[in-house]
């Protein structure tokens, strides 16, 4: 199963304040994105410094390494994603609105739960759960930042799961074929409040926070055996290695400052080097089978005696 147009689809997106626990805390220094030529350095210069006031105010212990996406326009209504790392090296993230006057103003804390659920809510990192049969549109609590979609789906045959809200789609689906499991980035590309589910067997989506993504640090390799999302900070170095053995199609995405980037895309199976952008960020990883990602092993170079 993957997110069609994969991550690419908008890097304005709608993304409340939350921590991604890793196992690392990273050297306070702010990531860069390439230099920006776009006319909107000034914008996102300000608007990086709001976010670092905000987050100063939100997070406890404060934050290092702030640094905000690219903004698409200088205009009204823009939005798009600020990132920084907490004290306890946890990646956390807010959403920029510009407002009409062209001042940033940073997205609210989002609401710790989701209360109007088809099924309990069994565990801390949940925020809802959503059940049903064959395909339906179900409302959904308002999602209103990045988080991730557990997804479940029995039977056979295609499965598409849409976020839509005031009855348009909101970025891109999520697709693949039944029987599946995995998790995946939702809410990149902004506020939804329905899931169009198109399956014709049962069901079940957890909306999970963000901090439930598997951190990878430097010495700390990320494993699955079916699609999920991976966490990094700024400690992980942008040379990576990914093991997936399976023949099945290997699609690997990042989310971060820089904006939507593909990594990799081809059969599998894989076992090599790749390349994501500087953390913090997000890995999506859509692998239908067994995978490892881990930081590649430092080279050294000896030079032998005359």
């Amino acid at each position: 199963m993957r997110v069609a147009c994969r991550l690419a689809a908008s890097a304005t997106v709608g993304l409340a304040a939350t921590a991604l626990v890793v196992g690392t805390t990273p050297a306070a220094a702010t990531p860069v994105p390439p230099d920006d030529t776009s006319g909107t350095a000034f914008l996102r210069a300000t608007s990086e410094q709001a976010a670092a006031e905000w987050f100063a105010a939100n997070v406890p212990g404060g934050v290092t390494q702030v640094a905000c996406a690219h903004p698409p326009a200088d205009e009204g209504g823009v939005q798009f994603l600020c990132y920084a790392v907490d004290a306890a090296g946890a990646v956390v993230v807010a959403r920029v609105t510009v407002n009409d006057y062209g001042t940033p103003e940073l997205a609210a804390v989002a609401g710790g739960g989701a209360t109007a659920t088809t099924a309990a809510v069994v565990d801390s990192a949940t925020t809802a759960v959503y059940t049903g049969t064959g395909s339906q549109t179900v409302p959904v609590d308002p999602v209103p930042s990045l988080m991730v979609a557990a997804i479940t789906v029995s039977g056979s045959g295609p499965v598409t799961v849409q976020p839509v809200h005031a009855s348009a789609p909101v970025g891109p689906p999520i697709v693949g074929t039944a029987p599946l499991e995995g998790r995946y980035l939702i809410g990149s590309a902004g506020l939804f409040s329905s899931l169009a589910v198109t399956a014709t067997g049962d069901w079940t989506i957890r909306i999970q926070r963000p901090s439930s993504a598997i951190a990878l640090g430097p010495g700390a390799p990320a494993s699955g055996v079916q699609p999920d999302v991976v966490s990094y900070t700024e400690a992980l170095p942008t040379a990576l290695v990914l093991d997936a053995p399976t023949a099945a199609a290997i699609t690997v995405s990042a989310l971060s400052a820089v904006g939507p980037v593909s990594v990799l895309e081809q059969p599998g199976p894989y076992s090599g080097p790749i390349t994501v952008p500087e953390g913090p960020g997000f890995l999506a990883v859509d692998i239908a089978g067994p995978w490892t990602i881990s930081a590649a092993a430092a080279t050294s170079t000896t030079t032998s005696s005359p």
